[in-house]
Formats: structure tokens, C-alpha cells, sequence
């Protein structure tokens, strides 16, 4: 059976609306599920981090609270008499009872309980000495705090867990927040301390819950897993639960699971409960106990359920609906869809006259629209391709013509006139640039053309302006434009064609025409473009040949001419040799410069290295003179910490005016590292022996050690901190001083090295100048080639020194280019009566027999394309025996070559 389209259509549309309106209620509802789960997960950890937020919060309040107790006249009473009266005692209990119930105890220097306040209320099973006797036993567990707070001065706070009698009679683990605060004296000494512990209880629970509007239920921790708890959960019965709301196998498995936090669903009193776990740890980074956080999620679940059902109504509504639009849809589709097809058989028979008329504005007749266009532009792309087939033809026409020409007027000629005819231009005129670089009319054609000449546009001739803007000019009605000169009795069409020679304008055409009927088209533009792309060849190649014919007809007067000249200049030729040698000179100082450009990158790269030094330091030293200036507020407390600062200043000074040690070059003691160590940790001074070995390194160690024993002081740490900061500052500045020498002494080398030429010998020392070669070189010179030094004791000599170190340069440079990997370069000197002897031998190749004579010529070398250029030993041995009168000898095999120079002690001025 033959089914038409709008039966496919209604069909395939039917099975279309079911698939997606499926997909979309699956879809709806796992989003809506997974975005209520999602919404909740992140509601449930906010609300577990506000909780630990406050948890924090009651923590600080307790230790401010703390604080505050330790300067009250109060506990000082209450210290001295360890009794008062009951007003009083009601008065300091108010000083904390508001932070929940809990115990105010009091300890003297010795580390002993004197005093002890609770605050609370006294459960049926126990009596307050009861309580107040588990709350000191306690305090067992808390020697390290005490002794942090009589011991450093510090404030300390700890979580800790203390066993209570329920009304049960059994005991039980409660958590405490246990602050501490050191107590003082009127001169500032520690005569003790004071202890606030308050408990975490089911009163505290109940005001956290108030403030989230969520259940709180916290649990101790001490490895096991026992029914102990307190919470702001009660029961249906409105009370509290005797048994943990969260079965322990779930607190068990969060706990060895190793989180530090968690998230999951439970059902709690036939509830559902987001559930979020936080543990948090005590002073030594013990897990202490578990806070936990429910919130009731029961009708967000019925909310849940409520919306799929309704998404999944519209659904199946939207079906029904779906199955309805289908049949009419295929029925409006069907009929135009049948005469584009019509339609567009008759296109691809060839028929580009066929028109359709949409009938409506849906998709359908867009696509009829689209082939609509899509005809038209077929017709344009036709009349294009005949057009550009026109434009080719043309073109061809107007290049063969000028191609056969001969001479420059015969070519500028016959392209006006093939242009002309081919755009049909009634007047036409050629301007030429000349070897001035001026423009004028070397050709034209037709009548009243010197009016054209004289267009001007904006205060130019329009040829100028062309030639400026370097782009065609086209006016379709020239004697209206406005910001135009000398337009007025040309009412036609203007073109004004630059013509382009490598990057420069050398000429500009003009063509004009009046025919109203036939006017210039894009055609005609393109034209004109392509003919000016290649005419400048043409002129370009005509005015080199009426060079050539006008240079041949001078050319035997010019022979002749040249013949005289010829004999004149044999006359001349000894002078024209002296020039020659001097000429030869330059280049061999040109050829030293030539070697100082391909030195530079490695004397870059020598220059780096001390510039990051110095770079590095001076960031260390922002962050050290930080600390320091932080460190001096601290210290500068007192009168007696004045005193010390001003001797520590004194000791330090003097430390820094005879300091002559350069970085890294004092050798320290370990023993000495270790017992200089444990005296700074005596006195509290953290990451003691990293400290030790740093001040050992910088030499200060006796300075350091001398200040400790001089001083009994408590905040000993803080000045040796001090000390330590203004130490790492010296050494800093030390670094900045050893680079910048550093890149000092590269400096002098390059300048001494680009020096080109001496008026006068100088006395030099010799070696100085071969450092100066092995400072150029250093880069070259300090991966795999190991320089062996023999210097003998020679005084200063009479040379050419600025030169010399070009000579030393080219020989180190060849030692190590011949040293393929590893090797060794040994420098040696000596002196006799009258000469110097400095040799230069290397572990490479060596030289082959056959070219040892030939090395120091010029332009010889045995180095491979693009390496060398032969001039390196051909400056050596002119600076050597020209400039010096001395003499080099070479001796080589593979694995030694030796080059010796010779110079005397005293070089006579060259000439």
C-alpha cells in the first residue's frame, strides 16, 4: 500500500510527540529529584558549617571570657582569700554563668588548685563537692595548657571530655570548653592562672537548634562507640531520648571512614532527617567529638512527589494534544511542499525563469523564499561567469598588445589606447614620474584633455592625491563632487588608476567618457585593476631598454675614455695598494666586532645570574625588613626592653663593621650547631636548630650567644627573632654587593674587549688581560672544558693590551671549539730577559699536518659552513707580529695543540 506524505507525516509526527513527551517527563522528574537532593545536600553542609560557625564562636567566648576573669579585682580576691562573700561570689559567677553551667578554678604558680566556683545546677545523684571534685581530677589532663599558660604567658583554650553521674547514677562522657589565662602580679610576673570549663549540654545543643531551626545531637569521642550523647532532640512523648536518635553503626562508619565531614538521609522518630557530621579535635589535634546537625526534610519529600505527579499530567496532556496538531500540521505541509518539487525539477532541467510565490510564512515558505533566491543567484552566478569569461579576453587583448611594444612612449601609448577602447574612454592621459620623483603628463589623447590635467581635489592635483591614497579614483558624475577643482565643464565619468612598481607609484592614468547610456561598471574597475597590476612591469622594463640602447651608444666613447683612465691609474696603483692594506685593517677590526656581537649572548646569560640574585634578594629583604619591623614593635614594650634593644643594636654593629666573610665561605661546627641549638630552644625559640645553623653560616653565632647570656629576660624569643631578622637583612645586602661585583667585572671585561684600538702601548699585567678573555668566555667555557692556569711571575710589560685580549680570546675560543665534549684548555706564562711566552694548549683534534702553514692566512679556515670566516688567527697573527714585532708558533697532534705566542717586554710605537 502506497502512503502519501501527509499519512507519513501524521504517523511519524504521532510517534515523534510520544517519544519526547516520554523523555520529557523522565527527564522532568530526575531533574526535579536530583535538584531537591542537590538543593538539600547544600543546605544541609551550610547548615553543618554555621553550626561548627557557632560551636567556633561559643569557643572564642569562652576564652575572651576567660581573659576578662584574669584581670577582674574579683578573681584577685578570690585567689588571695580563696572565700567570699556571697555577694561578690554572685557577682563573679555573673562574669560567666551566661557562657551555660560550668566550673571557674584557680591555680597558683605552682601549678596547685586553690580555689574552685561552679556555677549550674546540682543533679539529684550528686552533691557540688562531688562535681567539683571530677572537674579537678581533670585537670590532670590538662598539664600541657596549664603549663603553656604559666610557662609562655599564652591564652590556651582545649575541648576536653569529663566523666559526670547521670541521674542514673552511671557515668557518663560529657564534652567542655576549657580556657585558660595567666594571672599577673603588679610588676607583670605570672602568680598563676585561671580555668574556666564549661560543659557542652543539652542547654547548649537547644540554642544552637533555635538559631538553625535543626536538630543538634553531639557526641563525645574517645575510640569507641557507647550510647553517650546530648541533643535538642525529644520524643514524641516531648522529651529527651535516652537512646541516640542516629543508630551508632552509622557514627561508627562515618568515624572510620576517615572524613572530616558528611552528609546522608536517616530516618529519625519516623521522620525524615538530613543528616551532617563535623568532627572536630581537641589542643593536640585529637578527635574529641562529633557535632551533628538533622533537619527535618519530611515535606520537601511531599513536595517532591506532589510535583512529579503533576509533571507527569502535562505530560500525557500534552500528548493528546500533540496526536490533534499532528493531522492538521501534515495537511498545511503537504500541498506547497508538492509545487516546490515541481518547481524544482524544471530548475534542474535548466529553466532559471522559474518564480514561486510562497503561500505562508511558516518554515515552508521560507524554503520557498530560499529557491526563490537560490534561482536568482544562479542567474547572477551565470551572468558573472560570462562576465568574467568578457574580463579575461579583455585583458589578454590589452597584455599582447603592450607585451609587442618597443620602447617606453610605443608601450604607454598602445595601453592608453587598448584601455580606451576596451572601456570606451573619449580622453585619456598617462603621467610618468621621473627620476626626481615628480609627476607630469607624458602622454594623451583626445580633445581639451590639458583641462583635465588641471583637476585638483582637496588643494591637490588629483594624480597627487591618487598616488597618496594608493587607491582607485572613480567619479560616475565628475562635475558634481563637491571637493573637487576645475570639474565644472566635465560632466561624464572619471577614472584616475594608479600604477604600482615594487611598493612605488610610478605613473597614473586617467580615462574619461560622457556616453549617459553606457556607463562604467564593476567590470570595468577590475579591468582597469589587473591591467595596472602589470603595466608597471612593462614601463618599468621599456625605460631599462632606452637606458641599454642610450648606455650602447656610449659605450665605445666610454671604452675609450676607460683605456686612458686605465693607463692614468697604473700611476696610481702603489698608492691604490696602501689604501688596500688599510682597507684590510678595518676589516680585521670589523671582524673584532663581528666576534664581540656572537659573544654577547653568552655574557648576557653570565649578566642573568647575578641580576636574579640581586632580584631574589632584594624580595627577601622586603619580607625580612617586614618581619623586623613587626618583631621591633613587639620588643619595645618596656623600659628594660629598651635597654636590651640598644645593646643588642651595639653588639649587632659591631658584629656588621667587622663581618669580612663572603656568602657561603664560612665553615661551621655541627657539634657547636647543635649545642648553640638546644640553648635557643631553652629559651622558646621555635625551629631552633634551622636558626642555629643559619647564624653559624653567617659567622654571628658568638654575637648571638653572647646577648642570651647577658640577658635573663622572658620574651627572649622575640629578640632573638629580632637578631636573626636584622642578620638575614646583612646577608641580603651582602648578596646585592657580590652580584653587582660580579656583573661589574663582566662589564670592564666587554669594555676593555670592544676597546678597537691603542694610540699607545701601555704597561699592563698580562694575566689581568687573559682574565678578561676568560670572563668574555666564561659562558663557552664552564659546562665540560676545565681551564688549568700556570702563571709564572712576570712583571708588567709594554704592550698593546686592549688588543692583546682579542688575541687571547681567538685562541681559547678555537681550543674549545676543537674539544668535542670533555677536555681541558691550560694557560701557562713565563718571561726570559727581552720576551714574554704564553701558550694556549687544548685536548681536541688537533690541526691536520697538510694546513698547519695555511691557518693564519685570511679567510682560510677548517671549520665547517656558516662557522667560521677565517679571520680569527689571520687578526691574531697581524696584531702579534705587526702590532707587537713578536712571533707565534703552533704545535699540534690529535689530543695536544699548542699555540705560543712571543712578544717582547716593551713594544715600540707602530707607524
Amino acid at each position: 500500500m502506497k502512503f502519501k506524505i501527509r499519512h507519513k507525516l501524521t504517523g511519524w509526527m504521532i510517534v515523534m510527540g510520544l517519544v519526547p513527551a516520554f523523555a520529557a517527563s523522565v527527564m522532568g522528574v530526575r531533574i526535579i529529584i536530583n535538584r531537591l537532593k542537590n538543593n538539600m545536600h547544600i543546605e544541609s553542609k551550610k547548615t553543618i558549617r554555621i553550626g561548627t560557625n557557632l560551636l567556633v564562636e561559643h569557643i572564642t567566648s569562652v576564652k575572651k571570657a576567660t581573659s576578662r576573669l584574669a584581670k577582674s579585682k574579683l578573681l584577685f580576691e578570690f585567689y588571695d582569700k580563696n572565700v567570699l562573700t556571697y555577694q561578690k561570689e554572685r557577682l563573679l559567677k555573673k562574669e560567666f554563668s551566661e557562657l551555660g553551667t560550668g566550673i571557674l578554678q584557680v591555680i597558683n604558680e605552682k601549678g596547685q588548685l586553690t580555689g574552685s566556683l561552679y556555677t549550674g545546677s546540682i543533679p539529684a545523684s550528686t552533691t557540688r563537692s562531688e562535681i567539683e571534685s571530677q572537674y579537678e581530677k581533670s585537670l590532670i589532663n590538662s598539664k600541657q595548657l596549664i603549663k603553656n599558660v604559666t610557662g609562655n604567658y599564652a591564652h590556651s583554650i582545649d575541648i576536653v571530655s569529663i566523666k559526670h553521674k547521670k541521674n542514673d547514677n552511671k557515668d557518663a562522657d560529657w564534652l567542655h570548653i576549657r580556657a585558660a589565662s595567666p594571672i599577673f602580679n603588679e610588676k607583670y610576673d605570672v602568680k598563676g592562672a585561671v580555668v574556666l570549663t564549661i560543659v557542652l549540654d543539652k542547654l547548649f545543643c537547644q540554642n544552637i537548634s533555635t538559631i538553625l531551626g535543626s536538630n543538634i545531637i553531639i557526641y563525645p569521642y574517645h575510640g569507641d562507640y557507647n550510647n553517650e550523647f546530648v541533643t535538642s532532640f525529644k520524643d514524641k512523648n516531648d522529651a529527651l531520648p535516652t537512646n541516640s536518635p542516629v543508630n551508632i553503626e552509622i557514627i561508627k562508619r562515618f568515624v572510620e571512614s576517615g572524613h572530616s565531614s558528611q552528609t546522608m538521609e536517616v530516618s529519625l522518630f519516623d521522620d525524615d532527617y538530613a543528616v551532617s557530621f563535623r568532627v572536630f579535635h581537641n589542643y593536640q589535634g585529637k578527635p574529641i567529638g562529633i557535632l551533628l546537625i538533622a533537619t527535618d526534610i519530611t515535606a520537601i519529600h511531599e513536595g517532591q512527589w506532589e510535583a512529579v505527579s503533576m509533571l507527569i499530567f502535562i505530560a500525557f496532556l500534552a500528548l493528546i494534544l500533540v496526536i490533534i496538531f499532528a493531522y492538521w500540521l501534515s495537511r498545511s505541509l503537504s500541498n506547497p511542499i508538492v509545487d516546490l518539487v515541481s518547481k524544482a525539477n524544471r530548475v534542474s532541467q535548466g529553466d532559471l525563469n522559474v518564480s514561486i510565490k510562497p503561500k505562508s510564512s511558516d518554515e515552508v515558505g521560507e524554503l520557498a523564499n530560499a529557491f526563490s533566491e537560490m534561482v536568482k543567484d544562479l542567474r547572477k552566478m551565470q551572468y558573472k561567469r560570462t562576465a568574467q569569461i568578457s574580463e579575461v579576453q579583455t585583458l589578454n587583448e590589452i597584455i599582447n598588445a603592450i607585451s609587442v611594444q618597443i620602447g617606453l612612449k610605443n608601450v604607454i601609448s598602445q595601453a592608453v589606447k587598448s584601455i580606451s577602447l576596451a572601456i570606451q574612454a573619449e580622453k585619456a592621459a598617462f603621467f610618468l614620474k621621473d627620476e626626481d620623483g615628480n609627476f607630469s603628463v607624458f602622454y594623451q589623447e583626445g580633445l581639451e584633455v590639458q583641462l583635465l590635467v588641471k583637476i585638483r581635489k582637496e588643494e591637490k592635483y588629483l594624480y597627487e592625491s591618487v598616488v597618496q591614497e594608493g587607491e582607485i579614483f572613480y567619479s560616475k558624475a565628475l562635475s558634481e563632487q563637491d571637493n573637487m577643482e576645475g570639474v565644472d565643464k566635465f560632466d561624464g565619468e572619471l577614472f584616475a588608476v594608479p600604477v604600482l612598481y615594487q611598493h612605488d607609484y610610478i605613473g597614473v592614468f586617467y580615462f574619461y567618457k560622457r556616453d549617459e547610456e553606457d556607463e562604467w561598471e564593476e567590470l570595468h574597475i577590475r579591468i582597469l585593476e589587473r591591467v595596472s597590476e602589470n603595466l608597471g612591469i612593462y614601463i618599468v622594463n621599456a625605460q631599462l631598454f632606452e637606458k641599454i640602447s642610450r648606455f650602447n651608444e656610449k659605450l665605445e666613447i666610454m671604452v675609450q675614455d676607460r683605456t686612458e683612465e686605465l693607463q692614468q691609474a697604473n700611476v696610481k696603483l702603489e698608492n691604490t695598494l696602501s689604501e688596500l692594506k688599510e682597507t684590510q685593517a678595518q676589516v680585521l677590526i670589523g671582524e673584532r666586532l663581528a666576534g664581540l656581537g656572537s659573544l654577547i649572548a653568552g655574557v648576557a646569560h653570565e649578566i642573568n645570574s647575578p641580576i636574579g640574585a640581586i632580584d631574589a634578594s632584594i624580595n627577601n629583604m622586603q619580607n625580612n625588613i617586614k618581619i623586623f619591623i613587626d618583631n621591633l614593635l613587639i620588643i619595645c614594650d618596656s623600659d628594660e626592653d629598651i635597654k636590651m634593644l640598644t645593646y643588642l643594636l651595639t653588639i649587632m654593629k659591631n658584629f656588621m663593621s667587622e663581618d669580612s666573610t663572603e656568602i657561603g665561605q664560612y665553615k661551621y661546627d655541627r657539634k657547636k650547631v647543635k649545642s648553640f641549638a638546644k640553648v635557643l630552644t631553652d629559651h622558646g625559640i621555635r625551629r631552633a636548630r634551622n636558626i642555629s645553623r643559619k647564624i653559624h653560616e653567617m659567622g654571628a653565632h658568638k654575637y648571638v650567644e653572647d646577648f642570651i647570656m647577658s640577658f635573663n629576660s622572658p620574651n627572649m624569643a622575640a629578640y632573638v627573632n629580632f637578631m636573626y631578622d636584622l642578620l638575614k637583612i646583612h646577608r641580603g645586602t651582602k648578596s646585592i654587593s657580590t652580584a653587582i661585583e660580579s656583573v661589574r667585572r663582566i662589564v670592564i671585561a666587554l669594555r676593555s674587549y670592544s676597546h678597537v684600538k691603542q694610540d699607545e702601548p701601555e704597561f699592563v699585567n698580562i694575566h689581568d688581560v687573559i682574565e678578561t678573555s676568560l670572563i668574555i668566555l666564561a659562558n663557552k667555557l664552564k659546562h665540560n672544558i676545565e681551564v688549568v692556569k700556570d702563571y709564572g711571575d712576570i712583571e708588567p710589560v709594554k704592550v698593546y693590551g686592549d688588543e692583546l685580549s682579542q688575541v687571547w680570546t681567538n685562541l681559547i675560543l678555537n681550543a674549545s671549539q676543537a674539544i668535542n665534549g670533555k677536555g681541558t684548555i691550560e694557560i701557562s706564562t713565563r718571561i726570559d730577559k727581552n720576551f714574554l711566552y704564553v701558550s694556549v694548549t687544548d685536548t681536541g683534534s688537533g690541526v691536520p699536518e697538510e694546513v698547519v702553514d695555511k691557518i693564519f692566512d685570511a679567510f682560510f679556515t677548517t671549520k665547517g659552513k656558516g662557522e667560521g670566516t677565517g679571520l680569527g688567527l689571520g687578526i691574531v697573527s697581524r696584531i702579534v707580529k705587526d702590532r707587537h714585532g713578536g712571533d707565534i708558533k703552533v704545535t699540534s697532534k690529535p689530543g695536544k695543540t699548542t699555540f705560543t705566542v712571543i712578544l717582547p717586554k716593551i713594544v715600540k710605537v707602530s707607524d
